[in-house]
């Protein structure tokens, strides 16, 4: 105020000497009035500002901006990806393939003549090319799964349908004739190798097979053909990097079950997607588990000994689900849920196989047994279990030689009784006998399983490189 009534003065002395006291109150009164108003409109102004910014900001947050490719521009930048990644990957493919040093975040770089894994580790900062090796990838990764080999194969193979068919549509074909002709050639390419594939009957072709999985390592290659002889078709063969001067061969007793983990937040290996527990407490269950009460006294005894926990069960529901996950996630109990494999009468012999071999009780309502009466003697053991999203392998079971043996017997009687009269009749005992016992290692169900093993694989440490895993290797070629 003091700087505006000076001013005023000063403009006054200026024009004229002889204005009086009560013009300049009008002016200065007029002047704080033009320079309040001046303020207000600022503030509105500001006011308004504040408001289409937050507008603004709540839009974006709201919404995301999509970039939408048609026709020849979105083909061909999603071509440019198969063809980018293939590229990549090809050079892995067949007995004579180059490896592929991929960068990592953290350590030295990956060396590696997996086609699977060069696929992973590619992106692309467009994202239309991204969707196009996504396509690829995801061929990649089911072919993996199903044969655990033969992905730089399908890669090349993916490409080569893709490129075509682009060059199909770009010249006028119709896609869905196109789609029709693609399905029909591939039964017949996969009817014509069918029809020329030759089976492995020996020990020196499986051998060669792995030679040639094994980037041509003749010595695991015949590691691998030893570990087929002793476990069989129905065994399981698991490889591992070991920390000896020797490639080593390792046999383990063990059970094979054709389920899996009923929820992916079991894992604790994120990098193979599988569930492993060391000396874990087993608690087989023949019904349902719906309720919180019914397991509280198995967390805690497996809390109280600090030990990891595999319950067995015809179904675990909602509620017995959620405490699960959340002590595994929360309280760090390493804690694991499947369905018991079978049906019926059959999972009641599955259950009891299981409890044979682990040297746990099976607890059912029929003989009075229910999960809040349970004595931790009912609970059985092992040395490991490995849970994938299929199957589960347990491993070297505390359970008694004797009762397992008697177990197997059983199972062998039933066989016996399962066989045409005929034979009973005119086949020799001893022959009938090695015929029984032939169907039961065949047998797919777990009563079979029994006797199945593992065969544990430790290669010898590299320094020069990592060893690439076994997915691109004959199959590939």
């Amino acid at each position: 105020a003091s700087s505006i009534s000076l001013c005023l003065f000063s403009s006054e002395s200026i024009c004229s000497t002889t204005t009086t006291t009560t013009t300049t109150t009008a002016a200065a009164v007029f002047v704080m009035y033009r320079l309040a108003a001046n303020l207000a409109s600022k503030s509105r102004i500001a006011r308004n500002n504040a408001q289409q910014i937050s507008s603004n900001l709540s839009w974006r947050r709201n919404y995301a901006a999509k970039d939408i490719k048609f026709g020849v521009d979105a083909r061909a930048l999603m071509l440019r990806g198969v063809e980018e990644l293939a590229d990549a990957v090809k050079v892995t493919m067949g007995p004579k393939g180059r490896n592929v040093v991929i960068e990592q975040s953290y350590g030295a770089p990956k060396v590696t003549k997996d086609g699977v894994t060069v696929a992973k580790s590619i992106e692309f900062k467009d994202r239309v090319k991204n969707v196009g090796a996504s396509l690829v990838k995801q061929v990649a990764n089911a072919t993996n799964d199903v044969a655990g080999d033969g992905t730089t194969c399908a890669t090349v193979l993916t490409r080569a349908i893709y490129s075509e068919g682009c060059k199909s549509v770009a010249a006028g074909m119709n896609a869905m004739d196109l789609r029709r002709g693609i399905t029909m050639a591939v039964d017949s390419v996969v009817t014509n190798l069918k029809s020329r594939a030759r089976m492995i009957s020996t020990s020196e072709e499986i051998a060669q097979v792995g030679t040639i999985s094994a980037n041509g390592e003749r010595e695991i290659g015949e590691l691998i053909a030893k570990a087929m002889e002793k476990v069989g078709k129905e065994g399981v063969i698991t490889i591992s990097d070991g920390k000896t001067l020797y490639n080593e061969l390792e046999v383990v007793e063990g059970m094979k079950l054709d389920r899996g983990y009923i929820s992916p937040y079991f894992i604790t290996n994120p990098k193979n997607q599988k569930c492993e527990l060391d000396d874990p407490l087993i608690l087989i269950h023949e019904k349902k588990i719906s309720s919180l009460n019914a397991i509280v006294k198995v967390l805690e005894l497996a809390l109280k000994n600090q030990r990891s926990l595999l319950i067995v069960a015809e179904d675990i529901e909602s509620e017995a689900l959620a405490t699960l996950i959340l002590n595994k996630l929360r309280a760090g109990i390493k804690v694991c849920a499947i369905k018991a494999p079978g049906f019926g009468e059959n999972r009641k012999s599955n259950l009891q196989d299981l409890a044979t071999l682990t040297g746990g009780e099976v607890i059912t309502d029929e003989l009075g047994m229910n999960l809040e009466k349970m004595a931790p003697e009912m609970l059985g053991t092992c040395k490991r279990v490995t849970i994938s999203k299929d199957d589960t392998v347990i491993l070297d079971g505390a359970g008694d030689k004797k009762s397992i043996e008697e177990r197997c017997e059983q199972v062998v009687v039933l066989l016996f009784y399962m066989l045409p009269r005929s034979w009973k009749i005119f086949l020799p005992p001893i022959l009938i006998r090695r015929l029984v016992f032939k169907l039961f290692k065949m047998l797919s169900s777990v009563s079979s399983l029994l006797t199945t093993t593992e065969a544990v694989i430790v290669e010898l440490p590299k320094d020069e490189k990592e060893t690439p895993s076994m997915g691109s290797g004959m199959g590939d070629y």
